[in-house]
């Protein structure tokens, strides 16, 4: 057992070494306001720090509202990254600024977890 937990250890330091990229994940979550005692629904930064985004170019889209190229977008996250479906995630790579909204649950790995997403836009 002892080889597999190192073997994982090494292999999510493998992929770590490749977040070249910096991300802030908010969501919303309800916490009490302690000036009225009210439970309220509030924005909170959920993850914030080193990431791993990668797009890829899907078929041109059409649509009434839309013409343009569309791309998937998939964020790397450390392992244990507390992020939830519906979440908004900035993100800041090679010098390029983007906004995205999760598109589901992240599918979590022994090594780290992935976010599919779908772009808000390009700053």
């Amino acid at each position: 057992m002892a080889d597999l937990s190192s073997s994982i250890t090494a292999a999510g330091a493998a992929i770590r070494a490749f977040f070249n990229g910096t991300c802030a994940v908010t969501g919303f979550a309800h916490v009490k306001n302690e000036a009225t005692g009210e439970t309220e629904l509030t924005e909170i930064t959920l993850y914030s720090g080193a990431c791993r985004l990668s797009e890829t170019q899907s078929a041109a889209l059409q649509t009434e509202s839309f013409a343009g190229i569309g791309s998937d977008a998939v964020l790397f996250l450390p392992k244990g990254a507390s992020v939830s479906a519906g979440c908004k995630i900035k993100v800041a790579q090679d010098g390029v600024f983007s906004e995205f909204e999760q598109a589901g649950e992240p599918t979590v790995y022994a090594t780290h977890c992935q976010v599919k997403m779908r772009r808000v836009r390009k700053a």
